[in-house]
């Protein structure tokens, strides 16, 4: 059973939205031989439709020190430091990361030709920073089953390292339980905003018009006085033209679903300028949008391209394989066809 380090992780998280239909969560954690659990939030469909679900080691970094101590008289060889990474996904999307094993650089140094340690004697060896994960991010889609990111609860991750050291003759102590990884993983939904409700539309008052008054007894006819003016309609009140209009009356004239009366009646004099911020802000997100997908697609490209040469690359040590293989067997033929000549020839020198 893993023993998960929560006290010993140093822990980021951020949760924000960078356009519209994106939400990233970001989480970085110290991680080591016993391993550590990354807990994401799950996504909330009350904000909308999720589309897929993107899993990004963003990096992964060995750092720290072991130590090998040599037990008695003769002298031993430390070499070939290595370590790798591994990642389960909990969900059980199956979309582990397996990672591969990185040769990790030392002062002093070891490498493949490796360091003598003297009998009787130890040595701290400090490890170089080294990325476990290649120069780019690990990107994995699991988008295949929604479902099991989606609710109120938790996304979880289990990561550990797996450090190894070669080391040949004498007797050796090895301690790397002291060699530490700080992976940082970001998880993305990308989803469709749910549609807001439609305001329901308030009928404009009608006010009742104010009746002309009786016609006055003297014989001269006098004009009827007009009409008083109309009251104005409800809404927010009209700011003086000295007043600095503020974005949230609009908002909350257009959420109570008078959105017609203020048009009508509460318009003020920068109206224009108000617009063009909500123009602005449309545009940045826009923006955001895209560079966040094309962040994104060169990621997806780069990885296919990998996997692309790393298949092509298989392919082609099969085949030189199964080459090579031919050649052998038709050898083998060659020298058995030449193995039967000579004990056919040498069974008729015999016989003569």
């Amino acid at each position: 059973m893993k023993k998960f380090l929560t006290l010993l992780a140093t822990t980021f998280l951020a949760v924000s939205s960078s356009r519209a239909d994106l939400v990233t969560q970001d989480l970085t954690q110290t991680v080591d031989g016993n391993g550590v659990t990354y807990t994401f939030n799950q996504f909330d469909s009350t904000l909308g439709t999720l589309n897929s679900v993107t899993f990004t080691i963003v990096s992964s970094i060995d750092s720290s020190i072991f130590s090998v101590a040599n037990n008695n008289g003769t002298s031993l060889s430390v070499k070939n430091p290595k370590d790798y990474l591994t990642i389960v996904d909990n969900q059980g999307s199956g979309a582990d990361y397996n990672g591969n094993n990185v040769l990790l650089q030392t002062t002093p140094a070891t490498g493949t030709v490796g360091y003598t340690l003297a009998g009787n004697s130890s040595k701290n060896f400090t490890v170089t920073a080294k990325s476990l994960i290649g120069a780019t991010s690990v990107i994995t889609d699991l988008s295949a089953d929604p479902t099991l990111y989606t609710g109120t609860g938790d996304v979880t991750f289990d990561a550990v390292i797996a450090p190894s050291v070669t080391v040949s003759g004498g007797s050796a102590t090895i301690d790397m339980s002291t060699v530490l990884n700080d992976t940082h993983i970001s998880l993305i939904y990308d989803y469709t905003p749910a549609p807001s409700p439609s305001p329901i539309a308030t009928p404009d008052p009608s006010p009742s018009p104010s009746p002309s008054p009786s016609p006055s007894p003297s014989p001269s006819p006098s004009p009827s006085p007009s009409p008083s003016p109309s009251p104005s309609p409800s809404c927010t009140p009209k700011p003086s033209p000295s007043a600095t209009p503020r974005i949230d009356d609009r908002d909350k004239c257009e959420k109570d679903g008078r959105k017609h009366n203020y048009d009508k009646d509460c318009k003020y004099d920068n109206k224009k300028d108000e617009d063009s911020k909500y123009t602005r802000a449309t545009k940045m997100k826009d923006e955001e949008h895209k560079k966040a997908a094309d962040a994104i697609k060169a990621a997806k490209d780069a990885k296919a391209a990998a996997d692309a040469k790393k298949a092509a690359d298989a392919k082609a040590a099969a085949d030189a394989k199964a080459a090579a293989d031919a050649k052998k067997a038709a050898d083998a033929k060659k020298a058995a066809d030449a193995n039967s000549l000579i004990a056919k020839l040498l069974g008729l020198g015999k016989k003569n």
